[in-house]
C-alpha cells in the first residue's frame, strides 16, 4: 500500500510539473545536482522532529560519510544545497521555515561529504523526498561589497587546513572561525548585516579570523561596532552598493517527505 501511493504521489508530482513547465516556457530548475546522473546519497532517513524537543538546530560538520542535521527546517536544508542565505529563498510556503525534521544521510562508499560534495546531494534528496521545484535568478540588491580596506589586509593567514566551519562561532557580538576564504566569509557576514554580502577583495587566500563587535553603539560596551572591528582589526571594508544575488522561487515542495 505504501509503494502505491508513494508511486500515486510522483505521478501527480509529474502531472503538475508538466503543466507548470508549459506555463513558464520550461524556465524552472529542479532541484538536482550539476552532472547526469546526478550525485545522490547511498541511503537517508528523514523524520519530523519531535516536537518536544527544545535543543535548536544542529548538525555534522563536513568531511565524514555520513551527514545529520536534527531539527532542521527546508528552508535550512534548502540554503545549504544551493550555498545561500535563507534570505535568498522566495516564495516559500509557511511551512518552509516552520517544518522541523531530523535528518541522517549516507554518501555512496568511497566518498568524503565535503561542503562541495555534500550540496549536489542534498539537492536530489530535496527533490526526491520532498518534490522540491525551484526557480533560480540573479537579481540586484541593495547590499555590500567586501573590499581590502585603504591600510591593507590584518588578518593572519590560516595556521591549518582544517574544515572552514570547524568551531565557527557567529553568535551575537563575535566572528570567530579558521581556514576562512574571503567567500566563505562574506557569506558569515550576510545575517549580520541585513543584505546580501558579496566578496569583492580579489583574495584567494584563507585566514583565521577572530573578532568580538558591539551589537549596537551604546554606553554600555567598550567594544566597536562591526564595521569598524572589521577595518581596524582585519582590514576588511563593507561598502554599500547594489550587489548581483542569486535567488531561488519555490515554485512546489511537499510538506512531508515521501516514506523512508
Amino acid at each position: 500500500m505504501k509503494e502505491r501511493n508513494r508511486q500515486l504521489r510522483e505521478a501527480a508530482f509529474l502531472l503538475v510539473l508538466t503543466v507548470i513547465l508549459a506555463f513558464t516556457g520550461g524556465s524552472l530548475t529542479v532541484c538536482m545536482g550539476q552532472g547526469s546522473p546526478a550525485a545522490a546519497f547511498d541511503a537517508a532517513t528523514i523524520k519530523v522532529t519531535d516536537p518536544d524537543r527544545v535543543a535548536g538546530a544542529q548538525w555534522s560538520v563536513p568531511g565524514g560519510s555520513i551527514f545529520t542535521a536534527t531539527n532542521v527546517s527546508l528552508e535550512f536544508l534548502t540554503a545549504m544545497a544551493y550555498n545561500i542565505d535563507a534570505s535568498q529563498i522566495q516564495a516559500a510556503p509557511p511551512f518552509f521555515s516552520s517544518k522541523h525534521f531530523d535528518l541522517s544521510a549516507r554518501a555512496e562508499s568511497g566518498v568524503e561529504l565535503s561542503r562541495e560534495a555534500l550540496r549536489p546531494r542534498l539537492q536530489t534528496l530535496l527533490r526526491e523526498r520532498f518534490h522540491l521545484v525551484v526557480h533560480r535568478a540573479t537579481v540586484y540588491r541593495r547590499g555590500f561589497a567586501l573590499v581590502v580596506a585603504r591600510r591593507g589586509l590584518k588578518l593572519t593567514p590560516a595556521s591549518s587546513d582544517q574544515t572552514p566551519n570547524f568551531r565557527v562561532d557567529v553568535s551575537n557580538g563575535n566572528l570567530r572561525g579558521k581556514n576562512w576564504s574571503m567567500d566563505f566569509c562574506a557569506q558569515m557576514l550576510t545575517p549580520k548585516l541585513g543584505g546580501v554580502v558579496v566578496n569583492k577583495t580579489e583574495l584567494a587566500g584563507r585566514y583565521d579570523i577572530d573578532l568580538q563587535y558591539s551589537l549596537q553603539e551604546s554606553d554600555d560596551t567598550t567594544l566597536p561596532s562591526l564595521t569598524t572591528v572589521l577595518e581596524s582589526q582585519a582590514g576588511l571594508r563593507l561598502e554599500p552598493q547594489q550587489v548581483p544575488v542569486d535567488v531561488i522561487e519555490v515554485v512546489h515542495a511537499d510538506e512531508l517527505p515521501t516514506d523512508n
